[in-house]
């Protein structure tokens, strides 16, 4: 097949030829300048793309699911939508990254530099007095460490302590926080309820329903892990909080609420974490989700 990848503002071919596909042309041109590359839409499972220079390249909507990119130089380059499921971004440079509602699901970030990176949709972003948090919907990187959400939350505290000297404090003060966001990003509960079945995943006696504008079933309040899943039709009624507009509305309240948190300045961090927490419950309360 023919392949031909264009600049993305000026339409200059970068690279062009008869490869097998445009993952076998990438391959082949592995010290290619892709930086502002048109790669919209590409199908680039399982590419080797390690160390790649893709600064600004245009990445909307490219499937990159289980793609090597450990080391690459993604900064500023534009990854709406992308299905970065599985993907390999260890020591990957995503400062100023546009990854709105990209899929990082099982994506390995250890290391990777998120520094001013657009995460709405796709996972969150906290900084905090020691360490930086970043959640997705699948992991949890805290500081160095990188676990899954189910771990994270399983540790006990001879293991968190483990990781450092404060980081059994820190941790008790931002477990909580950290459970409420993630249970308003995970799960969109519009409606809860509770059985008594056990969890298969971690044994814990008691699973939750819950729905949301188009999916419902039982999770697991202990681990997270979802169960019994089904489609549902959506009711539209004005207590429906699962809409985009709604969900965006919740991310620009906890944002502007933290921001007004720390321009306010002279608070402890006890005073902090508090006033964080408060956020959070205000916000979910709305939602119905508390």
């Amino acid at each position: 097949m023919n392949v031909e990848i264009k600049h993305k503002i000026t339409g200059k071919v970068i690279l062009s030829g008869a490869y097998a596909s445009i993952t076998d042309c990438l391959d082949k041109n592995r010290d290619a300048d892709l930086r502002d590359a048109d790669l919209s839409g590409a199908d680039l499972r399982y590419a080797n793309l390690r160390d790649a220079d893709l600064e600004g390249a245009y990445l909307r909507d490219a499937d990159l699911s289980d793609t090597y990119l450990s080391g690459a130089d993604l900064r500023d380059a534009d990854l709406r939508d992308a299905d970065l499921s599985d993907a390999d971004l260890r020591d990957a440079d995503l400062s100023g990254a546009d990854l709105r509602d990209a899929d990082l699901s099982g994506a390995d970030l250890r290391d990777a530099d998120l520094s001013g990176a657009y995460l709405s949709g796709a996972g969150l972003y906290l900084q905090t007095e020691i360490w930086n948090i970043l959640v997705t919907p699948t992991h949890i990187r805290i500081g160095c460490e990188f676990h899954t959400i189910e771990e994270w939350f399983r540790f006990d505290d001879e293991k968190i302590g483990n990781m450092d000297s404060k980081a059994l404090d820190w941790w008790t003060k931002w477990k909580p926080i950290l459970e409420l966001m993630i249970a308003k990003q995970r799960i969109g509960v519009i409606e809860m309820s509770t059985n008594d079945d056990t969890c298969d995943n971690c044994g814990h006696v008691g699973l939750e329903f819950s729905r949301d504008m188009g999916n419902a079933g039982y999770f697991c309040g202990e681990c997270g892990k979802f169960a019994q899943a089904e489609k549902v039709e959506d009711s539209g009624s004005e207590a429906d909080f699962g809409t985009k507009d709604k969900q965006e509305s919740w991310e620009e309240a906890f944002v502007t609420g933290y921001w007004n948190l720390w321009d306010n300045g002279n608070k402890t961090t006890d005073e902090m974490l508090s006033g964080m927490l408060e956020i959070t419950k205000s916000i979910l309360d709305e939602a119905g989700k508390v």
